[in-house]
């Protein structure tokens, strides 16, 4: 029998987290099911991977629930698709190709697991951003700025709306991209 999610468990926690060997526990079996996922026969994103979609059954497994948002056939999905540019999902687990409109096939899912193995044991969202952009400066500030390839293959608009140029391609200089600070600002 399916329980509660991960997210009631956060709760009945008081949201201090649980133990690292529980997170552990979780992640092996969370991993093994989006590696089953992945599979080329079955061939599903999830696209809403968080605490609340996770259920524990009464023997202590969890189970990956809510596949509203997820998409068959994953790997036939382009860049250019209409759905591949919107994001899906819930902000606080967005991977940074996702907010910036870009679709990356299985990484999203990946990304998304990653955060809340995170918050499960911190009992936080790693980052808590309000809207879209916020939470792409939020993760820039954390692990650093975004490729180059990844924002020059963003949509134009997300381009613009999202990133400042500040240096050139190819100067050696590092990054020629960085999060705008503030949404149409551009220092």
């Amino acid at each position: 029998l399916l329980g509660v999610s991960l997210y009631d468990l956060l709760r009945k926690t008081r949201f201090t987290g649980v133990s690292l060997n529980l997170v552990r526990k979780f992640g092996v079996q969370l991993l093994h099911s989006l590696t089953f996922m992945r599979r080329p026969d079955v061939d599903i994103l999830h696209c809403d991977v968080k605490p609340e979609n996770v259920l524990l059954t009464d023997k202590g497994e969890v189970k990956i629930s809510d596949f509203g948002l997820s998409h068959v056939r994953a790997s036939t999905i382009l860049p250019e698709d209409d759905y591949a540019v919107r994001p899906v999902g819930t902000l606080a687990y967005a991977a940074p190709e996702v907010l910036s409109g870009r679709y990356d096939p299985f990484r999203s899912d990946i990304w998304s697991l990653g955060c809340m193995l995170v918050e499960l044991h911190t009992g936080d969202p790693v980052f808590p951003g309000t809207d879209s952009h916020d939470q792409l400066r939020q993760i820039a500030c954390v692990l650093g700025q975004p490729s180059d390839d990844m924002v020059e293959k963003c949509p134009r608009k997300q381009l613009s709306d999202l990133f400042d140029r500040v240096g050139d391609e190819g100067s050696g200089n590092g990054n020629a991209w960085r999060v705008k600070r503030r949404r149409g600002s551009s220092s």
